[in-house]
């Protein structure tokens, strides 16, 4: 594999898809969800694996990995060893750690529950035909669910999220997929952010020059839990 034949790969999950901010999006994406599931950019991605190295390719990593790392006093190490799914939420970018998603599924109809009183509870989604609860995210933290949405409707998607045995759906605005981070590119919300949505959130990320709430996954589920009883 030359490096002329890597220059003519299209990398439209740059420009359509995705990581792109072109118009129309690719129309793959209302089936595959995200570019990763694409069998155009897994077949581009065999042809960077499978091209010959350039020489002393090898050398330069192995000396690469046998030098010590190198720690400078007091600032840690960006071991970038978390990881978070990224979705938004009408107007707001949140994220939960990725060990709580169970799946992304398309939208489905809600079943409301007779004398629900509770803002946070939406009632019952069938999910690979079993009800789960469905909750309002945009209700525990105090935002605009609907901000956005009527441009990129459909990019709607619903996240299953589970821990300690217990589940809960909710609806997101878009899904943007997994996002590695090292706990020191972490930072405190703002004084500016609301106070419901701060009282939720471990910390805000700087991702792709927008600020991502990373959500407290203890905080949250006790909160959804009282919303049941």
């Amino acid at each position: 594999m030359t490096i002329q034949t890597l220059a003519h790969i299209d990398d439209c999950w740059n420009r359509i898809g995705v990581w792109g901010n072109q118009t129309p999006r690719c129309p793959k994406l209302d089936q595959t969800i995200h570019c990763r599931n694409c069998e155009v950019y897994t077949a581009a991605g065999r042809l960077v694996l499978e091209r010959e190295l350039p020489d002393g390719y090898l050398q330069e990593w192995t000396d690469r990995y046998a030098a010590p790392r190198e720690v400078l006093p007091n600032s840690g190490v960006r071991d970038a060893s978390r990881s978070l799914l990224v979705f938004r939420i009408g107007g707001e970018w949140l994220a939960v750690p990725v060990g709580l998603v169970e799946r992304i599924a398309e939208v489905r109809e809600v079943h409301p529950l007779p004398h629900l009183q509770s803002p946070i509870m939406k009632g019952l989604v069938n999910i690979q035909g079993e009800l789960r609860v469905c909750v309002s995210i945009a209700a525990v933290l105090g935002i605009d669910e609907i901000v956005g949405q009527t441009q990129q409707k459909a990019y709607t998607r619903m996240v299953i999220i589970t821990r300690s045995q217990q589940s809960f759906v909710f609806p997101v605005s878009e899904v943007y997929g997994i996002h590695r981070y090292s706990s020191l590119d972490l930072q405190e919300a703002p004084a500016t952010v609301l106070k419901a949505a701060s009282a939720h959130t471990l910390g805000i990320l700087d991702w792709h020059g927008k600020t991502v709430g990373c959500l407290d996954a203890e905080r949250l589920f006790h909160v959804l839990g009282r919303s049941l009883s």
